[in-house]
Parts: structure tokens; sequence; C-alpha cells
């Protein structure tokens, strides 16, 4: 597999339960109309796929577990903002167009 072929795999989308949510851009009302107020985050194929130097290929970040429990990690959370409101069991997502490889390293920081 090539970077042009990981470009080429689909997004993976999350879709969760929204409680009390109020946004003015709703996506989810065309992906799942009888669940117009859910939230769905998308995940990219590069933020499931790497590249393993050592194997020197590429390999899936992503794990599909029988027990259909699992970890939604840093690659996951890749181009969002999320809030974590522990004393109400909440989640919030927003995208984000933060470029982690534009913050300046301690070494060149001024």
């Amino acid at each position: 597999m090539d970077y042009e072929e990981v470009l080429a795999l689909p997004t993976i989308l999350f879709q969760f339960k929204a409680v009390n949510r109020s946004v003015a851009v709703n996506y989810t009302v065309v992906l799942d109309p009888d669940n117009p107020n859910d939230v769905v985050v998308a995940m990219p194929p590069t933020h499931y796929i790497a590249w393993d130097p050592k194997a020197r290929t590429y390999v899936t970040r992503v794990r599909f577990e029988r027990n259909f429990e699992g970890v939604l990690g840093a690659n996951f959370m890749q181009g969002h903002d999320i809030l974590f409101d522990h004393d109400n069991q909440q989640l919030g997502f927003a995208e984000s167009s933060c470029d982690w490889t534009a913050v300046p390293s301690p070494a060149t920081a001024t």
C-alpha cells in the first residue's frame, strides 16, 4: 500500500447519542434522519493508518474487539477539540484547525 492508497480509504464515522444538543449545523440529519441530534465525529484514513518504518509498511491504528470495548485515543482526537465534563459525564466535540507541527519546540521557542 502506498500513500495514495491510504488517502483512498474511507473515513470512519463515529455516531454518539447527544444530550441537550443545540448546534446550528447538523450533518447527522442527512446521515441518520431518525437521530438528527446525535453527534458524528469523522476519522479520516490518515488518522487510523500509520507508516511503520521498521516493517516498511502501513499499519492500522484502530482495533475493533469482540467484547465491544475499546479506547478512542489520540488518533481519534486529532483534528478535534474535546471537552471532558466529568461532573455531568458528558463529552463535547468541535472540529479544530490546530496544527501541532507549527508549535515551536522548547529549543526553538523564544
